[in-house]
């Protein structure tokens, strides 16, 4: 067993640097990859509900990776970073160009109701005060009616009154003729 434990010790003294260089070396390895899956990433034109960004967001990612700098520090994952970096710019340009024509289309659909809900409101309005104004004019011309109707009764009953008088008048003349005639 103490062989054993001595072995044991000398191997894993002389396997150190090696297994040091391979640690070392996976973290280089997976820096670089992380640096790659982050250029993907910056390629994304929605979120992970699939709810498309804005323009804005989207022009964001481009300035990013613009900005990124590929050069000899990617080693031998410099080519690999210049096509993920090639494709991802051609991804989100044209996601660009997609999503400001869809912004424009939804913004000229909101002015457009806009403006026809203005337009309903202004009919609305008119229609309103049109009929105020129609309400207005019958509610004249009922009373102008009501008011010639009214001279019309007054007038019919100043003559039926004329007239009674003048019969009552004339009966009261044919009565005291008769009393005249009677009376001699």
């Amino acid at each position: 067993i103490l062989m054993r434990d001595t072995l044991d010790q000398w191997r894993d003294e002389v396997r150190a640097p090696l297994s040091e260089w391979e640690a070392a070396e996976e973290s280089r390895v997976k820096a670089h990859k992380d640096r790659i899956d982050m250029i993907r990433e910056c390629a994304k034109a929605s979120d992970d509900t699939g709810q498309p960004f804005s323009s804005t967001s989207i022009r964001d990612g481009i300035v990013k990776l613009e900005a990124l700098k590929i050069d000899e520090s990617w080693e031998e994952y410099e080519a690999e970073a210049h096509r993920t970096k090639g494709s991802a710019m051609q991804v989100l340009t044209a996601a660009l160009e997609i999503t400001e024509q869809r912004e424009a289309e939804q913004a000229e659909l909101n002015r457009l109701r806009i403006e026809s809900s203005a337009k309903e409101q202004k009919e609305r309005e008119e229609r309103i005060a049109r009929d105020a104004a129609d309400s207005a004019r019958r509610e004249e011309e009922a009373k102008a009616a009501a008011e010639r109707e009214s001279v019309i009764r007054r007038e019919a009953e100043a003559k039926a009154a004329a007239e009674h008088r003048e019969t009552q008048l004339r009966l009261d003349a044919e009565r005291a003729e008769r009393e005249k005639l009677e009376a001699v």
